[in-house]
C-alpha cells in the first residue's frame, strides 16, 4: 500500500539560498507533496535580482515540483502575501503543512503533523497543528502536546475548512467583543495586549497576517496543539528577515532543548493558562510591548523637566 504524501506549502521572498535548501530538505523526505507560493520584488534593483535567482531555484527544482508553483509579479507584503499563497494551496487540498523558506522541518515533523491532522480532523476544539515546540515540559504533565490559543507558525498544519476562517479585515474591539475576548483569554494583562497589537495591525502600523489569523481562530473558538518535543528550527534571523531580526534568547533555549518521549498526539484537552501566558511573555513579548510605550512617556517628561 503506498503511503499518503502530507501536502506541503513552502512559502518564499527573497531567499533563494534559504528556499533552496528547503526544496532539497523536503525532497530528501520523500513523503511530501510539495507546492510553493513567491511573492514578488518589491520595486528596486535587489529584490529584482534576488527574484530572478529564485526563478533560477524552482527550475532546478521543477520535476520536484511537478508545477505547483505560483509566483506573483509584485510584491503583495506580508499581511497579504502570505494568506494568498495559502488560499491557493488550500484551493487544492483539504488539509496540509505550511512552512516558510527560513523554517525546517526536523526529523519527526512530518509524521507528527500528518498524524496530528489524521487524529484531529473532526475536533471542534482544535484550529491547527504547530511543528514547534517552545513550550517548557513542565506544562506538559505526561501530556505530548499541549492546546495554547496563539497561533504558533513557525511550520504548522491545518484543514481547508479552517483556514477558511481567516479574514483580512480586522473589526474594531466594541464592548461586547472587548468582553468577550477578554473572557476567552483568561488575563487582563494578555487582553490588553492582544487588543493593542490588534489595532496596530488594523492601522497598518504591522505588516503581519499572524495577528489576524489569530483573531480569526478567537472567534472560531479554535486552539493550537502545541508539540512537548520541537520539530522545526528558525534559521530567519537577521537582517533580511521580515519580523525575526533579532532572536529571542530565551525563546532559542527552549527550542534547542531536547525532549524523550512516547510519540503520538495525546495532550491536554483544556487550553493551558499557563502555557499562553508563557508564549505571551517569551515569544510575543508582551511584557516589553506593553511597557514600553510608558517607559517612552516617562522619558519625554524627564527630558522636558
Amino acid at each position: 500500500m503506498t503511503k499518503k504524501k502530507l501536502p506541503v506549502l513552502l512559502l518564499g521572498y527573497n531567499r533563494p539560498a534559504m528556499l533552496d535548501r528547503q526544496l532539497m530538505r523536503f525532497s530528501e523526505f520523500g513523503t511530501c507533496k510539495v507546492y510553493v507560493a513567491i511573492d514578488g520584488p518589491k520595486d528596486n534593483e535587489v529584490d529584482r535580482n534576488l527574484h530572478q535567482e529564485i526563478r533560477q531555484v524552482l527550475r532546478r527544482h521543477q520535476d520536484f515540483l511537478r508545477g505547483r508553483v505560483l509566483v506573483s509579479e509584485t510584491n503583495q507584503g506580508c499581511a497579504r502575501g502570505v494568506p494568498s499563497g495559502i488560499s491557493w494551496f488550500f484551493d487544492q487540498e483539504e488539509s496540509g503543512a505550511i512552512f516558510e523558506d527560513d523554517c525546517v522541518p526536523l526529523d519527526g515533523a512530518i509524521e507528527w503533523l500528518q498524524n496530528a491532522l489524521d487524529v484531529y480532523r473532526e475536533s471542534e476544539t482544535i484550529g491547527m497543528i504547530s511543528a514547534s515546540g517552545p513550550i517548557p515540559k513542565q506544562f506538559f504533565g505526561k501530556s505530548n502536546a499541549v492546546l495554547v490559543r496563539q497561533p504558533l507558525v513557525w511550520g504548522w498544519a491545518t484543514w481547508r475548512n479552517c483556514w477558511n476562517n481567516y479574514d483580512h479585515e480586522l473589526p474594531v474591539l466594541d464592548k461586547e467583543l472587548h468582553l468577550s475576548f477578554r473572557k476567552w483569554v483568561g488575563n487582563r494583562f494578555s487582553t490588553n495586549f492582544w487588543e493593542r497589537q490588534f489595532t496596530r495591525v488594523r492601522q497598518e502600523e504591522l505588516d503581519s497576517w499572524a495577528y489576524r489569523f489569530a483573531f480569526c481562530l478567537f472567534r472560531a473558538d479554535l486552539g493550537c496543539l502545541v508539540p512537548r518535543q520541537n520539530f522545526s528550527e528558525n534559521i530567519g534571523f537577521g537582517s533580511n528577515a521580515t519580523h525575526t531580526v533579532k532572536e529571542s534568547r530565551a525563546y532559542s533555549r527552549v527550542l534547542r532543548r531536547k525532549y524523550v518521549g512516547e510519540g503520538g498526539a495525546s495532550y491536554v484537552s483544556n487550553r493551558h493558562r499557563g502555557a499562553e501566558l508563557y508564549l505571551d511573555i517569551v515569544l510575543y513579548s508582551a511584557l516589553r510591548v506593553t511597557v514600553s510605550p510608558f517607559v517612552s512617556r516617562i522619558r519625554r517628561w524627564r527630558s522636558v523637566e
